[in-house]
């Protein structure tokens, strides 16, 4: 279920996903992220989906930047938003079990979280993600492709004075905001037209209970 869409406005937004991810899977808690990918933006990056996330490729990207080569992705303003938070939560029954379930449960249950997040990825992909092209992304929309890395997560946050939250098996899927598109004189890269986050519970919401 896609419980909430979090605007990204820091570079240093990065460091949150890679230390926390780093943090768990070091202390053999939490997997380390891995892509998700869509269309041309991911093979223009050179993105695969399933591969693990490497920090400076995550942190080139969201900054606006190709990994390989140091090159601006499009116009880069000072105030843009540099990508999209989605978090993906599992039913509570689910978090539950994943919390004292022996290693084989766990292992699919890691396994069709994965295959509900991607597909519900999908859906956004066909229904909501577009771009604009144009000047100062005034004109035609079209359908966006993208690049987003996704970290698996399986308690909530801690209270304070305490080490450990409650089960809340989750995936935190931040989505890059850059596209790209062919024009005339090659590739075009633009932002994501998201100018706000949904108010109405999503189709992808529903498909992602559903696979769970």
């Amino acid at each position: 279920m896609i419980r909430m869409v979090i605007k990204l406005h820091k570079p240093a937004s990065a460091g949150y996903y890679l230390e926390s991810s780093y943090q768990y899977y070091g202390a053999g808690q939490e997997p380390p992220g891995y892509w998700i990918a869509f269309g041309p933006t991911a093979d223009s990056l050179g993105i695969r989906s399933g591969d693990l996330v490497e920090a400076s490729h995550f942190e080139s990207i969201l900054q606006g930047f190709r990994p390989d080569s140091g090159e601006a992705l499009g116009e880069l303003r000072a105030d843009r938003n540099i990508g999209y938070d989605l978090v993906c939560a599992a039913p509570k029954s689910v978090a539950v079990l994943d919390a004292i379930a022996p290693p084989s449960i766990r292992n699919e249950i890691a396994a069709a979280q994965a295959t509900a997040v991607h597909e519900a990825m999908e859906l956004v992909i066909n229904r909501s993600a577009s771009s604009r092209r144009g000047h100062n992304g005034r004109g035609e929309s079209v359908q966006a492709s993208i690049v987003a890395a996704a970290f698996p997560q399986h308690d909530a946050r801690p209270p304070a004075g305490q080490s450990i939250g409650d089960p809340h098996l989750h995936t935190h899927v931040v989505i890059a905001n850059v596209s790209v598109g062919m024009m005339n004189a090659g590739e075009r890269w633009t932002a994501l037209a998201c100018t706000s986050t949904p108010r109405k519970r999503p189709p992808s919401t529903t498909w992602h209970w559903l696979e769970n």
